[in-house]
């Protein structure tokens, strides 16, 4: 339950680690050689402050609390990890990466609503792929003609550290947002930068709500930048039937 130091290595084995402080006061500090940990179980309610990488072998499993990155510590998903019961009171504040292809399932979130994101269809199997959560602080995004608003919350950076870039759509959820009376336009926009003008991926899908729900691009996702944002509203062209010599 308390603080988690190793300062030689271990083998993960086949066992369970539980970090579960219940301290409502000091956070739990996990700090290690960055070996891999077979199964990591996530309880007790205390914030989890993670002061070096954290390798997932093969499970996951949140209950009650948030881990916390300090500096670059980072959480790594082996290819076969599974990922169990993230939410709102559980889940990763930072950076995570995921190894090798197929489905991959980010559990992040900014420390009281789970923001979970997903690409669907990595492609390549040497791949190191890594999704961080940006919260608005004094920043706004621009986009290009075609879209008419985006979101005034968040948006992710996807770090490609080895491999190649994703090769699949991304699906992003929606939370607290404030587009209620125009879910049907709501796109999945991406960048090179947050400080150019995004552009539409489209969507394939929409589930939920515009406050909370999830939606995925059309496109494969091939700029380290994505966000959510609204088409623009094409003006409505009326057509007459008749047209008089006075009119």
């Amino acid at each position: 339950g308390g603080a988690w130091l190793n300062s030689g290595t271990y083998v993960s084995g086949l066992g369970e680690v539980t970090f579960n402080s219940t301290s409502s006061t000091v956070p739990q500090i996990i700090h290690h050689n960055g070996q891999t940990f077979n199964r990591i179980s996530i309880s007790g309610g205390t914030k989890k402050i993670i002061l070096s990488d954290i390798v997932i072998g093969r499970e996951i499993r949140f209950h009650h609390g948030i881990i916390e990155s300090a500096g670059d510590a980072k959480v790594i998903f082996n290819p076969d990890a599974e990922i169990i019961n993230a939410s709102d009171i559980s889940h990763i504040h930072g950076v995570a990466y995921h190894s090798g292809s197929g489905h991959k399932l980010f559990p992040l979130g900014n420390g009281s609503v789970y923001l979970p994101v997903e690409l669907p269809d990595v492609k390549d199997e040497s791949a190191l792929i890594g999704i961080r959560a940006f919260e608005f602080d004094n920043i706004s995004l621009s986009v290009t003609s075609s879209l008419q608003s985006i979101s005034n919350k968040r948006y992710w950076h996807i770090d490609v550290e080895s491999g190649s870039m994703p090769d699949s759509p991304v699906i992003l959820p929606l939370r607290e947002e404030s587009w209620s009376a125009a879910t049907d336009k709501i796109v999945v926009v991406e960048s090179d930068s947050p400080n150019e003008n995004f552009t539409s991926l489209g969507r394939w899908f929409f589930e939920g709500a515009a406050d909370l729900g999830r939606i995925s691009s059309e496109f494969n996702v091939s700029k380290p930048f994505v966000s959510l944002a609204t088409e623009a509203t094409e003006a409505e062209l009326i057509v007459y039937n008749a047209v008089s010599s006075n009119s």
